[in-house]
């Protein structure tokens, strides 16, 4: 880049050209002296000017430099906060499955005819007829108190309604059995 020292030199050169040749014995006039030197001081105006707003457009740069910069590091922030906002929902997201998988709050209650005879086993109202010898299981029965009966084909009630609790994944059972009969002599 050219300093202003050399860039006012060739202005001056050019000027200097630029102006009619003067022979030794001619010197030039007040008034023609008066003109040059008005041109001399515009040119040296332009070029300040000139030089003024070169220093405005390498500021600028600069400037647009750093901004380029500033955006660089804010996109690496912006990078950075997607990362951590990505780890905080994956580790948001175990920590409710963690939840979700507390132990359950039920167990099974197991029905079993025992007998060679169909019988109806009621928990809860509900009536489950069973064939004989068979086994049903109601899974995923609320843990807390239930209450149930027993009818057998032929014989009756075995059991009359009975309250019981259920724990947490405990399997109770429920069977049929041969009622007692009494035989009096």
């Amino acid at each position: 880049m050219f300093s202003s020292r050399k860039v006012l030199a060739f202005l001056a050169l050019g000027i200097f050209l630029t102006l009619p040749s003067a022979t030794p014995a001619e010197t030039p006039s007040p008034e023609k002296l008066k003109q040059q030197n008005a041109e001399l001081l515009r040119a040296n105006q332009e070029l300040s000017k000139l030089l003024d707003e070169q220093r405005a457009l390498v500021k600028a740069l600069a400037d647009i430099e750093t901004l380029k910069q500033r955006v660089k590091d804010l996109e690496k922030l912006v990078i950075t906060h997607d990362d951590v906002i990505k780890q905080r929902l994956e580790v948001m997201q175990k920590e409710k499955q963690r939840i979700s998988m507390s132990p359950p709050q039920s167990g099974t209650i197991r029905l079993e005819n025992r007998l060679g005879v169909p019988a109806t086993i009621v928990v809860n109202d509900v009536a489950y007829r069973l064939q004989p010898f068979q086994t049903r299981e109601l899974v995923a029965q609320p843990a807390g108190t239930f209450t149930f009966d027993a009818l057998v084909d032929g014989f009756g009630s075995l059991q009359s309604r009975t309250a019981r609790t259920l724990l947490p994944n405990q399997v109770y059972t429920i069977y049929t059995f041969t009622p007692v009969t009494t035989f009096f002599p």
